[in-house]
């Protein structure tokens, strides 16, 4: 067995594990990806997408092809750490017109919320050593009057700053030690 562990940030870590059985290289290895920050959907993804890597290699050794693939994806997809967030958020919005666009490159995720006449669309710009620092929120389009849009952006920043940083006044006997946690946990 070779166990090889891929870390670009603390929270997009993969282990990748190999065993192979007598016949190998001519047949192909078993693969297991492993994560305790990266989800699950992801990483059985993830793990189908190495086996067929594996699978073009077939009679040649198949560990350091899929291993450069592991970390040629973890390279490419910043947002692969909050891709359960992204899943969830995905969930809640109306998709006739709600939207929410991914890019990678940026490491940011470009949310539209409407409702009637109204929209609003926020550009979320993902750290790269989130959940520790707080995600940056940027305002692109709203149609709310002034009043609004000042509410909706201090809330956004006061729930994004909750996550990642102590209250000022901390009471010892109600409230736990800070530990940053994903930003779609904190309410249902």
């Amino acid at each position: 067995m070779v166990r090889v562990n891929i870390q670009r940030t603390k929270y997009k870590q993969i282990t990748s594990c190999f065993q192979f059985d007598s016949s190998y290289p001519k047949s192909r290895a078993l693969i297991e990806l492993k994560s305790r920050h990266v989800s699950d959907r992801l990483l059985q993804g993830l793990t189908k997408l190495a086996e067929g890597e594996a699978e073009k290699v077939l009679g040649k050794p198949q560990v350091l092809p899929v291993l450069r693939f592991v970390q040629t994806f973890l390279d490419d997809n910043p947002l692969c750490c909050c891709s359960e967030e992204i899943a969830n958020v995905r969930k809640k919005l109306k998709p006739q017109t709600d939207s929410i666009k991914l890019r990678q490159k940026n490491s940011s995720v470009l949310v539209k919320v409407g409702d009637a006449d109204y929209y609003l669309k926020y550009n979320l710009t993902i750290p790269q050593d989130y959940p520790d620092t707080c995600i940056r929120i940027e305002e692109r389009a709203c149609n709310y009057p002034p009043v609004f849009r000042r509410w909706f952006r201090a809330q956004s920043e006061e729930i994004a700053r909750r996550c990642v940083q102590p209250p000022a006044k901390l009471n010892p006997q109600k409230d736990h030690p800070l530990c940053a946690r994903p930003l779609t946990r904190t309410r249902s």
